[in-house]
């Protein structure tokens, strides 16, 4: 059973009243079953919504992605080193839909941020490729 917890309104982004924004978002986000499906919808949101230059929705998407990311990657039982390597593949994802400059341009408003998801990136391979496992006695 899959449930959303996180729900953002685009509402506001969809006005006139913020120049370059179009007046409906496209996008459906698909959900973490389908995790590279996910990762390009998100990239997807944050080029239609790039212009109002909103760091926190930008920061919202960029941890989307990185779980989309990394998600994907674990799906394709492809073996994760470091969070570099997700970076890439989702700056590698931005390119192949044309949106590298406008995912860019978001990453770019979330550098301050961006260590503290990486330390819970590198976390998160650390805890998948050596799990805790407490032993009853």
């Amino acid at each position: 059973m899959e449930r959303a917890i996180l729900h953002i309104d685009l509402g506001r982004y969809c006005t006139d009243s913020i120049p370059g924004i179009r007046p409906d978002i496209t996008v459906e986000v698909p959900g973490y079953a389908h995790p590279a499906e996910r990762l390009r919808a998100v990239i997807r949101l944050q080029g239609e919504t790039a212009s109002a230059r909103d760091a926190y929705l930008a920061e919202l998407l960029s941890e989307e992605a990185t779980r989309s990311a990394t998600l994907a990657l674990l799906k394709e039982d492809r073996n994760i080193n470091n969070s570099e390597e997700v970076e890439q593949y989702i700056n590698e994802t931005a390119a192949e839909i044309g949106l590298t400059k406008e995912w860019q341009s978001a990453q770019d408003l979330v550098r301050e941020t961006k260590g503290k998801e990486e330390e819970i990136l590198k976390l998160a391979i650390e805890r998948y490729r050596k799990p805790k496992v407490e032993l009853e006695e």
